[in-house]
């Protein structure tokens, strides 16, 4: 047992020295964070800006199999809130209104503050929804977590419950 500790000792020391090499931001998130530090006070439009340039970066590197570089750029989105006042919270509630994809299911939002899983069911059957709510950056989806709004535009819904990112986007009727 003695002669495998130093071996032990040996390995977590490699494993350690490694460790940062591996965890490296993949290139094109280094320069698009580059990019936008050149600017010591980005302004709001910059701020949407780099998040969905950091989206559709994050759509490649899925896309081409890097998932853990897009958990990466899922690691700097969120250092990037959207601003949390009253005027924005206005602004972001007229926004959210419509038709979001996310990876797994689409929805619609309503002016009502109501949501629904689509497609609606048109035999009255009991579709998934709920109610929904924003205050400041905050977005609740009336399962009793809020989550912080990261970006919301005509085209992207981001947003993180702090651990996760879930990325949304608007459904554009043909």
């Amino acid at each position: 047992m003695i002669s495998l500790m130093p071996r032990f000792l040996l390995l977590l020391a490699l494993f350690a020295l490694l460790s940062p090499l591996r965890a490296s931001d993949p290139t094109e998130l280094k320069e698009a964070r580059a990019a936008y530090e050149k600017s010591a006070t980005p302004t709001e439009a910059q701020r949407e800006q780099y998040i969905a340039q950091l989206a559709h970066l994050r759509d490649h590197l899925v896309k081409s199999n890097r998932v853990p570089d897009a958990f990466a750029v899922d690691a700097e989105v969120m250092k990037h809130p959207a601003p949390s006042d009253p005027a924005t919270a206005k602004t972001l509630a007229h926004l959210i209104l419509g038709k979001w994809r996310s990876p797994r299911h689409d929805y619609l939002f309503r002016k009502d503050g109501t949501w629904t899983m689509l497609p609606v069911e048109e035999d009255g059957a009991a579709n998934t929804n709920g109610e929904w709510q924003i205050k400041g950056n905050q977005f609740d989806d009336s399962d009793g977590s809020p989550y912080t709004i990261l970006l919301l535009d005509a085209d992207n819904f981001i947003y993180t419950d702090g651990k996760y990112v879930f990325y949304e986007k608007r459904l554009k009727d043909k």
